[in-house]
Order: structure tokens, then C-alpha cells, then sequence
């Protein structure tokens, strides 16, 4: 389930010596477990998975793993409260 405004970004651009070169990119899978919410305007960055059961606060960037049954929010999003 996704609130508005939520993005799934599964490319970024390629660096070289800290410079981003515009003519390359690279692509990572995002893995979006069951039931999982995404709240209003959650970003979702290439090579992250969220866990079964996550709950993703309003706002929050998610650029890696989120365990199972969390609730996480934040930049980057963390997990604060374990679920039941």
C-alpha cells in the first residue's frame, strides 16, 4: 500500500572520482516485500528491500535493508519500533 507522492528510483548516475558523469548510469532492483505501507512522498533508492510487514513513516528515504515487521522513518530511514 503507497500514500501520494511515492517514488521508486531504480537507477542512479555512475561516479568517477567523486564527479557524476551524465552519460552513465547505474540500475539496482528494489525489492518491495508483502505487506509493506509506504506513507506520503516515501523514496525508495535503488538496491533497497523492505522487509515483509514494514511500516514506512511519511517523508522517509529508504537507501538500504529494512527488516521484517518494523516501523522505520527518518533520512535515511531507520527502524524505531518492532511489530508484533
Amino acid at each position: 500500500m503507497t500514500g501520494p507522492n511515492v517514488q521508486m528510483i531504480a537507477y542512479n548516475h555512475y561516479y568517477e572520482n567523486g564527479q557524476p558523469l551524465r552519460e552513465y548510469f547505474t540500475e539496482q532492483d528494489i525489492i518491495i516485500e508483502d505487506n509493506v505501507w509506504l506513507g506520503a512522498n516515501v523514496i525508495v533508492l535503488a538496491g533497497a528491500k523492505v522487509g515483509r510487514g514494514v511500516l514506512v513513516g511519511a517523508g522517509a528515504v529508504v537507501i538500504g535493508d529494512l527488516p521484517p515487521h518494523t516501523v522505520c522513518v527518518g533520512v535515511p530511514a531507520k527502524a524505531v519500533k518492532t511489530l508484533q
